[in-house]
């Protein structure tokens, strides 16, 4: 339960205490405060959808590491050194 439902529920009982609210008045605004709350996450969600998550850019040191790999693999041959 989000923090609105529960304030709401918290006034309404000090509301029902305090003789302001009659019990039909209470039982209606208490659920009233419990669908809206357990409402609104599924409707937000409806109605504005998440953005995409971008594609994953792996780091640049990763992408190093990979092409020392396939430079030394045993497929490949022995690997060569670089002149300089």
């Amino acid at each position: 339960m989000n923090t609105r439902g529960l304030t709401e529920l918290i006034i309404l009982n000090v509301g029902l205490s305090m003789g302001v609210l009659d019990d039909r008045l209470y039982a209606a605004m208490v659920v009233m405060a419990l669908v809206t709350t357990f409402l609104a996450g599924p409707l937000l969600q409806r109605l504005c959808p998440p953005a995409a998550a971008p594609a994953a850019v792996p780091h640049p040191a990763v992408k190093v590491k990979q092409q020392s790999r396939r430079a030394s693999s045993p497929a490949n041959g022995p690997a060569r050194p670089v002149p300089r």
